[in-house]
C-alpha cells in the first residue's frame, strides 16, 4: 500500500516538473488543442490559421458562421460569402460574419468521423432552439461534403439554396488523441 502511494507521488512529482520546465502538459498527454476562435470578416484574404471543412470540384470550404432568422448558424464560406442554413432554405449572408481558426498540427485531424459527438469536445457555434449547435461536415451522395450545424443528432448544411440533413457527417473537436 505504501508502496503504491509512493508511487503515485512520484508520478505526480513528475508531472509537475514536466510543467516547471516548460514541457506542454498537452504534449506529455498527446492531447492536441485546437485552440478554436471566430474572428470577425469584413471582406479580403481569409486569415492563414482558417479551420477548412468539406469540400466541393477541387476545392475546399473554410468554416463561417453568420446571422440568420436571428440565431448565430455555422455554415461554408464560398464566394466571399457566408453559407448557412435554417428551416429548410438556405441563406447566403455577406460579409460581415465570422470565420473559424485554429491551431493546426501536422498529421493532426480534429474531425471525428464514426462516434457520436461528445458535447463537452465540440466547438461551439451558436444555438438553435436554445440548444448549443457544433460545427459538422455532412457527406452527400454526389460525393461533396459541407459544413454545417450538428442539431438534434444530424449534420444540416445549406446546398443549392435550401437546407441539406445528413446523418453522416464528421463533427469538429476542440481536441483530439491522434
Amino acid at each position: 500500500m505504501m508502496r503504491a502511494i509512493r508511487m503515485a507521488l512520484m508520478l505526480c512529482l513528475a508531472i509537475a516538473g514536466l510543467g516547471a520546465i516548460g514541457v506542454e502538459r498537452a504534449a506529455a498527454q498527446r492531447i492536441f488543442y485546437l485552440n478554436p476562435q471566430w474572428v470577425p470578416y469584413g471582406g479580403g484574404p481569409l486569415p492563414p490559421a482558417v479551420v477548412r471543412g468539406g469540400f466541393e470540384r477541387g476545392h475546399d470550404f473554410p468554416v463561417c458562421r453568420a446571422f440568420a432568422m436571428g440565431l448565430q448558424i455555422p455554415g461554408k464560406f464560398l464566394d466571399g460569402n457566408c453559407n448557412v442554413s435554417y428551416g429548410g432554405r438556405g441563406f447566403s449572408i455577406h460579409a460581415p460574419f465570422e470565420v473559424l481558426i485554429g491551431r493546426q498540427y501536422p498529421g493532426v485531424d480534429f474531425w471525428i468521423r464514426g462516434m457520436a459527438p461528445d458535447l463537452t469536445n465540440i466547438v461551439p457555434a451558436g444555438t438553435d432552439s436554445g440548444q448549443t449547435v457544433g460545427v459538422c461536415v455532412g457527406f452527400r451522395n454526389d460525393g461533396t461534403a459541407h459544413p454545417g450545424k450538428i442539431f438534434n443528432g444530424s449534420c444540416y448544411f445549406e446546398y443549392g439554396g435550401h437546407e441539406e440533413r445528413v446523418d453522416h457527417y464528421q463533427w469538429l473537436a476542440a481536441h483530439t488523441y491522434p
